[in-house]
């Protein structure tokens, strides 16, 4: 209870005057209206025919109606779009099994993967600035971008083979929890061996 909790939804047909007050029900209607996750956009999986959209007009329409009811708060999810370096992708599990997402987590997000301004940046902007003062600054131009060509792959391995290069084994009669071995993320692996208690004759 004295824990201010909050509330996250994206672009949807439910407007926020209908899902701000389950909030507000859970904090004694006290505090402001905040929605701490407001998506831009979306993860996209491995196996997607496309990257995740949502659009600039659906989605500031949307953050405009936020900003309109009752001074409400917004923190937009994502504001700038990222990469996944290593294992730190991480996956969801839908109805079809495990979905794991790509390495790039550009998310549609009005500021680009690369750094670069969107029209989505524009049109946040533009609403923001209905509701508060938002400097005139100059917007800067795209990064350059790289054109890498053609790569040929001259040899391979697979993880399973380039284990012992890359990690350690722990030697332990138990199972061992990743803080235990001060994993934070990424993957382990557990192997043991099992005498036989039978014949399988």
């Amino acid at each position: 209870p004295d824990i201010f909790q909050t509330i996250d939804f994206g672009v949807q047909t439910t407007p926020p005057s209908e899902i701000f007050p389950v909030q507000h029900s859970f904090n004694q209607t006290l505090g402001p209206f905040m929605n701490s996750e407001f998506y831009s956009g979306w993860l996209t999986n491995w196996g997607d025919s496309t990257m995740a959209h949502v659009s600039t007009t659906s989605f500031v329409d949307y953050l405009d109606k936020i900003l309109a009811y009752k001074n409400a708060s917004v923190n937009i999810y994502m504001y700038v779009g990222g990469t996944n370096f290593g294992f730190m992708n991480g996956a969801n599990i839908a109805s079809t099994g495990l979905s794991p997402s790509v390495t790039s987590y550009d998310y549609d997000a009005p500021i680009t993967e690369a750094g670069d301004l969107t029209e989505k940046f524009l049109a946040t902007r533009h609403t923001i600035s209905k509701y508060s003062f938002v400097p005139d600054q100059p917007i800067p131009p795209p990064s350059p971008k790289g054109d890498y060509g053609v790569v040929h792959i001259s040899s391979c391995t697979t993880l399973f083979d380039a284990l012992l290069n890359i990690s350690e084994p722990v030697n332990s009669p138990k199972t061992l929890s990743f803080d235990s071995v001060g994993l934070n993320y990424g993957y382990m692996l557990y192997h043991t061996s099992l005498e036989r208690l039978f014949n399988s004759s």
